[in-house]
């Protein structure tokens, strides 16, 4: 495979990101009250959407266009188990495991991928 850009240009600011997430999700909290669940599947949802459009970004930069859909669906499927991972993650670090975080994850990664895969040219990729 042949890079068209630097490595750390396209790469980068998706290991940025996902230390981010990561720290976030993990770093011990109090409970949450029961009026906070809606929008805290909302801030998954928004959170796994811009790693989904970062993380399809990246891979579009760094081996081009030329199969947008199969970097959509590998997208897709890596954030998703990216965020089922940091759920398995919060059952050791005082935080709290939840099918409902996995779902929004899903529902946040192929948002941003598709965002990303068919309004990305117009938006972000002159950007890099």
């Amino acid at each position: 495979m042949r890079f068209y850009k630097p490595f750390w240009i396209a790469w980068f600011p998706l290991f940025l990101l996902m230390l981010a997430i990561f720290l976030a999700s993990t770093w011990p909290i109090p409970p949450l009250p029961k009026y906070y669940h809606s929008q805290d599947k909302i801030a998954h949802i928004v959170m796994y959407l811009i790693l989904s459009v970062v993380m399809l970004r990246a891979y579009l930069i760094s081996y081009g266009r030329s199969r947008a859909t199969q970097w959509m669906l590998m997208t897709i499927i890596l954030a998703t188990l990216y965020g089922f991972f940091i759920e398995i993650c919060q059952i050791y670090c005082n935080r709290y495991f939840e099918l409902g975080d996995i779902i929004s994850n899903g529902v946040g990664a192929i948002l941003g991928a598709m965002l990303a895969r068919f309004f990305g040219h117009k938006l972000i990729w002159q950007f890099a």
